[in-house]
C-alpha cells in the first residue's frame, strides 16, 4: 500500500460471523449452505477494525453487504408462506471503548443504528449494541430460503490505543420464524 504522507502502521482485523465457525480473513469464502437447515438468522456480517492515527482515525465497521449465498442475511428451510418477524443482531464490544457512536453508511438498508441494549443478556466488561431490521425478505424456492433485501453497514471511530489492542466481541442473532423465537450466539471472537 502506497501512502502520499508518512503515517503510523495500519492494522486491520476482520471477523465474520456466519452459521459455522467464524472466518478470520477477508479472503476466506463464506461457508457453503448446510446439508440440513439450521433455524435462525443465517448469513455473513463482518466486524472489523482498522487502526490508524491519521484521518478518519481508527474505525470499527459492521458490514453485511453482499448477495446470497456469499454475503447478506437469510432464513433457511423457509417456504413462501414462512412468516419472519423481529430480526435483530446484537454485537458486544469492550466497555473500555466507552459508548460507541455508530453511523449508518450510505448503503445501509432498513437496519436501525446499533444502540446500547440493556434488555438482552449482558456479558461482563462488554456493552451490547443491537440493530434491528425493518425491511423485506424475498423467497428463493431454489434455495428454500427467505433472503433479507437489505444489509447492515455501519462505522464508528474509536481511539487508536484501544484499537491497536486485541478486542473481544460476541454476537447474538434473534429472529422470530412462524411465531417461534430462534437465537444464535457466537463468541468470544477476537478482532
Amino acid at each position: 500500500m502506497t501512502h502520499s504522507a508518512p503515517q503510523m502502521p495500519r492494522r486491520t482485523a476482520l471477523t465474520a460471523a456466519a452459521w459455522s465457525a467464524p472466518v478470520i480473513a477477508l479472503t476466506t469464502p463464506a461457508p457453503a449452505v448446510a446439508a440440513s437447515p439450521r433455524p435462525g438468522l443465517q448469513g455473513v456480517v463482518t466486524v472489523r477494525k482498522s487502526c490508524s492515527t491519521t484521518a478518519p482515525g481508527s474505525l470499527l465497521t459492521i458490514d453485511g453487504r453482499g448477495s446470497y449465498p456469499d454475503r447478506g442475511l437469510w432464513v433457511e428451510g423457509a417456504t413462501s408462506s414462512t412468516t419472519i418477524t423481529s430480526p435483530s443482531i446484537t454485537l458486544y464490544f469492550p466497555t473500555a471503548l466507552g459508548t460507541i457512536a455508530w453511523q449508518a453508511m450510505n448503503t445501509n438498508s432498513n437496519w436501525s443504528r446499533p444502540v446500547v441494549d440493556t434488555a438482552v443478556p449482558q456479558i461482563a466488561n462488554l456493552t451490547a449494541y443491537t440493530m434491528r431490521y425493518s425491511g423485506a425478505f424475498t423467497y428463493s424456492a431454489t434455495n428454500a430460503a427467505k433472503i433479507a433485501t437489505g444489509q447492515p453497514y455501519f462505522q464508528a471511530t474509536i481511539g487508536y490505543t484501544a484499537c491497536s489492542q486485541s478486542l473481544t466481541t460476541h454476537s447474538l442473532r434473534r429472529v422470530t420464524v412462524d411465531g417461534k423465537l430462534e437465537t444464535i450466539q457466537r463468541g468470544p471472537l477476537r478482532l
